[in-house]
C-alpha cells in the first residue's frame, strides 16, 4: 500500500527526520511506500499531474501545515468553495488540511473513504486522558486478537494502566451520573487481579463512545477549539457534508514505549480488503518492481520475442517498461465510489492494454511458455472481437500475472524479485480467496479426469462450429480457438474457456483416441456424446510459479458454476 502523506513534521521543532521516523513506526508505515509533501501548493501541483494519481492508494492529511503560496484560490478553489471559506482556513495556524480535503473530494473526486486525517488536533484538549488510554488499549485488543491468544495481548503494565484509567473515568462520571447509571454504562473490563473479564471488545468500545458523547455534550469548551478535528467535523455535518476519519499522532510517552496506533491499523487492514483496491495496489507495486529490475538489467524478453513476428520484436526492454508505466500501472484509477458498470469498463480497457503486444504473435508452438502465450493471444482475439468483455477482479488478477510472466524472464536471485513475488502471491491469494487447492503430483488421476472430461466437452463444442477442424488436430488450444472464431454462433464467451485453456496448454496430450460415441435421437435431432482415451506420459510438476497459478485457479476452473 502506498500513501500520499501531507505533513510538515513540525517544521519549527528541529529534528524533523527523527520525528518522521517515530511517526512512521507508530502508524506502522514503510518509508519507501510514502510520498511526502509539506505544503498545500506542492501537493496540489503534484495532484494536477494525472500520471501521479496512480502512484498512491491512500492519503494522510495533517490538520495544519504551510500554505506554500497565497495565490492558490483562483487556480484550485474558485470553482468549489467561496473566498470566505478559503481564507478562513488558508493559514498554517488555521486549517490548510481542511482546504486540501475539500479539493480532494470536490475537485479531484477522490474517494473520501481512502482519506484520513493524522493530527495532534483531533479532539479538544479537555478530553480526559483516562478515556484516551482506555480507547487505545481496547483497540490494541481488537487488532491483536486474531494473532495472539487473549491472555497474552496486554502486558501487565497495560492492564494496570487500564484499571487505573477505569477508576479515574468512574470518578469523572460522578459529576454527571448516579452510581447505578455509571455501572451500567461502564462495565468492568479488567478486575483487581488484572484479569480480562469481557472479551467482546466492540461491546466495550461502544460503551466508551456513549461516555465520550456524554462528556462532550456536558462541556462548553469545545466551542473554543474551532480548529480541532471534531469541531470541524461537527460543522461539516451541520452542512450535510461527511468528513473522513481522524487518528491522533503519538505522545512522547507512546513513542518512548514503542507503541502503535491500533485504531489506525484496524482501519488500514479493513480498507485493504476490497478486491478492486487489492488488485490495484499489487499491479502498481509489481510494475514498480519491474521498473527497478529493468534498471538493474535483471530481466529480459527473449522468450517473448521468440513468439513475435520479425517486425514486432522488441529490441529495447525500456520500451516495455515505459509501456507498463504509461498504460498499465495507471489504468486502474482510484474510484470515488464503486460502480460495477464503471469497473467492468475499466477492466476491459486494462485487458485491452495488457494483451496489445500479442497482436504480433505467430501461430503458437509448444514450449515452456506456451500456456502463457496461448492465454494472452486468445484473450487478445476474443476481446478485440467483443466476444469476451466481462471480467471479475479475480479474472483480471489472473490475466495480469500471466501477462507479466509471458513478457519477462526475471533474475530470481535479485532482492527486488522477492518483493515482486510477494505481490504476485497476494494476487494469487485474491484469486483463490485464500483457499488454494494443493495438487498431489503422485496422483495423476485427479488431473487426468478433469482434463479428459473438459477435452470431451471442448471437442463437442468445437465440432459444431467446424467439423473439418478436427481432422488434423488433437490440441485443445485449436478447439478453444475454434469455439471463439468468427465461424462460431457464440456472441458472448466465458472466462472459463481461458482458465481451461491454461490447464490444457500446461498439460498437452501425447495422443487421444475416440473410444465410443453414444447416439441419441431427440426432438428430431441426432445428439452425439464422445468419450476419449487420452495418453499423457506423466503429469509432472511444472515450474514453481505455474504450479502456484494452477493451485490458485483450480476451484474457479473446475468447481465454479
Amino acid at each position: 500500500m502506498r500513501f500520499l502523506w501531507v505533513e510538515d513534521f513540525n517544521e519549527d521543532s528541529g529534528d524533523k527526520i527523527t520525528l518522521k521516523n517515530n511517526w512512521i513506526k507508530y502508524f506502522d508505515l514503510k518509508d519507501d511506500k510514502l510520498i511526502d509533501h509539506e505544503t498545500l501548493k506542492s501537493v496540489l501541483e503534484y495532484l494536477d499531474n494525472e500520471e501521479n494519481l496512480y502512484e498512491f492508494d491512500y492519503i494522510l492529511i495533517d490538520i495544519r501545515f504551510p500554505l506554500g503560496s497565497s495565490d492558490l484560490y483562483e487556480k484550485y478553489f474558485k470553482e468549489i468553495i467561496t473566498e470566505e471559506v478559503f481564507y478562513k482556513y488558508a493559514d498554517k495556524e488555521s486549517g490548510t488540511g481542511i482546504l486540501l480535503y475539500l479539493a480532494l473530494t470536490l475537485k479531484y473526486n477522490f474517494n473520501k473513504n481512502r482519506i484520513v486525517f493524522i493530527s495532534a488536533n483531533v479532539n479538544s484538549d479537555s478530553e480526559p486522558r483516562c478515556l484516551k488510554e482506555m480507547y487505545h488499549i481496547l483497540y490494541k485488543c481488537l487488532y491483536m486478537k486474531k494473532t495472539i491468544s487473549e491472555n497474552n495481548i496486554l502486558t501487565p503494565e497495560e492492564r494496570e494502566r487500564y484499571f487505573k484509567s477505569d477508576i479515574s473515568l468512574y470518578k469523572l462520571l460522578h459529576n454527571y451520573k448516579s452510581d447505578e447509571e455509571i455501572k451500567e454504562m461502564l462495565p468492568e473490563f479488567i478486575d483487581n487481579d488484572g484479569k480480562i473479564i469481557i472479551e467482546d471488545y466492540n461491546y466495550m468500545l461502544n460503551h466508551l463512545e456513549e461516555i465520550d458523547k456524554i462528556l462532550k455534550d456536558s462541556k462548553s469548551s469545545e466551542s473554543n477549539n474551532e480548529l480541532k478535528y471534531n469541531s470541524v467535523k461537527k460543522k461539516f455535518s451541520n452542512l450535510g457534508l461527511k468528513i473522513s476519519q481522524a487518528y491522533e499522532k503519538p505522545t512522547d510517552l507512546q513513542i518512548l514505549n514503542g507503541d502503535k496506533s491500533w485504531e489506525f491499523l484496524i482501519w488500514k487492514g479493513n480498507i485493504n480488503k476490497e478486491d478492486y483496491y487489492r488488485l490495484r495496489s499489487c499491479v502498481v507495486e509489481m510494475c514498480t518492481c519491474i521498473t527497478k529490475l529493468g534498471q538493474k538489467e535483471n530481466l529480459n524478453v527473449h522468450k517473448f520475442n521468440s513468439v513475435l513476428k520479425d517486425g514486432k520484436r522488441i529490441n529495447d526492454i525500456n520500451e516495455i517498461i515505459s509501456y507498463l508505466k504509461t498504460y498499465i500501472a495507471s489504468a486502474l484509477p482510484n474510484l470515488n465510489y464503486y460502480n460495477s458498470n464503471q469497473v467492468n469498463s475499466i477492466y476491459n480497457k486494462f485487458i485491452k492494454e495488457l494483451s496489445y503486444l500479442w497482436e504480433g504473435t505467430y501461430g503458437l508452438n509448444k514450449n515452456n511458455y506456451f500456456s502463457y502465450h496461448a492465454v494472452m493471444k486468445t484473450l487478445r482475439n476474443w476481446n478485440q472481437h467483443k466476444k469476451l468483455n466481462k471480467f471479475s477482479t479475480k479474472d483480471v488478477a489472473f490475466i495480469f500475472i500471466i501477462c507479466m510472466r509471458g513478457f519477462f524472464e526475471i533474475n530470481a536471485a535479485d532482492d527486488v524479485y522477492k518483493e515482486y513475488e510477494k505481490y504476485e502471491n497476494e494476487l494469487l491469494d485474491l484469486i483463490s480467496s485464500g483457499k488454494k487447492h494443493e495438487l498431489k503430483w503422485g496422483c495423476e488421476e485427479e488431473i487426468a479426469v478433469k482434463i479428459g472430461q473438459s477435452y470431451g466437452e471442448l471437442y463437442s463444442e468445437s465440432k459444431k462450429v467446424n467439423e473439418d477442424q478436427h481432422k488434423d488436430t488433437i490440441h485443445a488450444y485449436n478447439h478453444i480457438s475454434n469455439i471463439g472464431s468468427e465461424k462460431s454462433d457464440l456472441t458472448e464467451l466465458s472466462m472459463q474457456y481461458i482458465y481451461k485453456l491454461f490447464w490444457h496448454c500446461t498439460f498437452p496430450f501425447d495422443s487421444i483416441e475416440l473410444i465410443c460415441s453414444d447416439l441419441e435421437f431427440k426432438d428430431n435431432n441426432l445428439k452425439a456424446t464422445y468419450s476419449y482415451n487420452i495418453k499423457q506420459d506423466k503429469y509432472t510438476p511444472k515450474d514453481e510459479i505455474t504450479n502456484k497459478i494452477l493451485e490458485s485457479i483450480y476451484e474457479i476452473t473446475w468447481e465454479s458454476k
